[in-house]
């Protein structure tokens, strides 16, 4: 459920800094039309084709972001980590937010929710917040570039916190097939496994191994 929010931009926020920037008085004014949102563990915060009025950004938590296809079998796209603009917007003109992807939490996630409308509003005034958002939006389109490019990085941190499901998602493989190339890795002693920790002993053969799929 979404409350107004009655604290400083700060502890809106959180990991969001690109609204630090903006002085006090428009902070302020922002957090008029703003709220906060908590989505708990495996729930979706959108689907595919919904049209939604707001802009999200995320505060805390992880969030996946896939498609599905006809047959309901998930591709994996991306996750979102704290700091990140959720929304895709690609119409300034119409008030509605238009989704392309399926949202899903992976662990209880709290997001910065902003009715586009004002938003709009605001930046007419206030040119200084156009130029944040055109930021915040900078960098998801980096995102994206990644994902065309599938030179995606993931951070241990990140990676660990994830179930083995989700691992093997995120690869768009079956979990099956992940744990056998794991397990392959361990008997040839370039990975070492410890409970849900992976740890990596040999990276020469690792990237040997990476090279010849990549050039098959």
């Amino acid at each position: 459920m979404s409350v107004p929010y009655q604290a400083t931009l700060q502890q809106c926020t959180g990991d969001i800094s690109y609204f630090y920037e903006l002085s006090d008085q428009l902070q302020h004014e922002l957090l008029k039309f703003s709220t906060k949102k908590t989505i708990q563990n495996g729930s979706i915060l959108m689907y595919e084709n919904d049209e939604v009025e707001n802009i999200y950004f995320l505060c805390s938590g992880m969030l996946k972001v896939y498609k599905v296809n006809h047959l309901y079998q998930e591709t994996f796209l991306y996750h979102l980590t704290p700091g990140t603009v959720i929304s895709e917007l690609t119409d300034f003109t119409d008030d509605a937010v238009h989704c392309f992807c399926n949202i899903k939490a992976l662990e209880e996630s709290t997001v910065f929710v902003i009715k586009k409308k004002n938003l709009m509003e605001f930046c007419q005034l206030h040119p200084e917040l156009s130029h944040l958002l055109l930021k915040a939006f900078s960098h998801k389109s980096k995102l994206m570039q990644c994902l065309v490019r599938r030179e995606l990085f993931y951070d241990s941190t990140i990676f660990q916190r994830m179930k083995r499901q989700e691992k093997a998602n995120m690869l768009n493989v079956q979990p099956a097939t992940l744990s056998r190339i794991l397990k392959k890795f361990e008997g040839q002693n370039i990975i070492k496994r410890d409970a849900r920790v992976i740890s990596v002993l040999n990276d020469d053969e690792l990237l040997k191994v990476q090279s010849g799929l990549v050039g098959k």
